[in-house]
């Protein structure tokens, strides 16, 4: 009488996080979780029986992590994989000015002296390091999965870092614009440009924004545990007549 559940924070209808014995075994879960934003009518056609939908969340023990503070702060970091989207939009900001080192796989080398690339990826105390002690943090959307929101969203807004984003619609229900994060649009260079001179100097504005989004998350539950919790009250008072569910919204909303 064990209730099967099957979770993925990928987009499965993308071929690169597929494989053909997965997509037909979902049918056979009693429960699929998926993160919200991606196609219901995707599972649905797979014979998916229920689906729960979520948003992606933080490891709680973040929201207390403090590195070592360095004397002279990173001006802008970014931790993740290459993407050509990416790359334009932080070369052109190099080239104008802004000192930005990248963190991760896939990266070409820059001859722009500004745009620092280091081809590895940081995880773990190194990560957490970077995010503390850089002004601005980066998160940019994967384009190759349609994200509208990453797992970086709210890790670094838990570790207090702040959280320079790009704009999508789940992203400004999350955090408030210009009050607990900050979103850009990799169409908007000139846009991103000013915003990032605006907050590289100033370091009150910063600090009040970086707090706020850690509070925020405090707030509003974005970690692990919350979101877990959430799952096992549903799964004990499923909705009748519902096939999926959304609890992108607060449990008591739904029950």
């Amino acid at each position: 009488n064990a209730t099967l559940i099957f979770y993925s924070n990928d987009n499965l209808e993308k071929r690169h996080n597929q494989s053909r014995y997965m997509l037909k075994s979902l049918a056979k879960y009693d429960f699929v979780i998926t993160i919200n934003g991606y196609s219901e009518m995707f599972y649905k056609n797979l014979g998916v029986k229920n689906l729960i939908k979520i948003r992606r969340s933080h490891d709680k023990g973040f929201l207390e992590k403090k590195s070592k503070i360095r004397k002279n702060p990173r001006d802008a970091v970014f931790i993740g994989s290459f993407e050509v989207s990416r790359f334009r939009v932080l070369e052109h900001l190099a080239l104008n000015g802004i000192p930005i080192t990248v963190f991760g796989n896939g990266w070409p080398l820059s001859s722009n002296p500004l745009l620092t690339i280091t081809r590895r990826p940081v995880y773990e105390e190194q990560f957490i390091e970077e995010v503390q002690n850089s002004k601005l943090v980066f998160n940019f959307l994967r384009k190759i999965n349609d994200d509208t929101s990453t797992g970086r969203t709210f890790e670094i807004a838990a570790l207090g870092g702040f959280l320079f984003s790009e704009d999508s619609e789940p992203h400004r229900r999350y955090f408030e614009e210009g009050k607990e994060a900050v979103f850009f649009s990799c169409s908007d260079m000139s846009g991103t440009l000013e915003k990032c001179r605006l907050y590289l100097e100033n370091v009150k504005k910063r600090t009040e924004i970086s707090r706020a989004g850690r509070q925020r998350c405090i707030v509003s539950e974005y970690d692990h545990e919350a979101s877990l919790s959430g799952v096992l009250s549903l799964l004990n008072q499923w909705p009748d007549g519902e096939w999926a569910v959304n609890l992108d919204i607060p449990i008591s909303a739904i029950l």
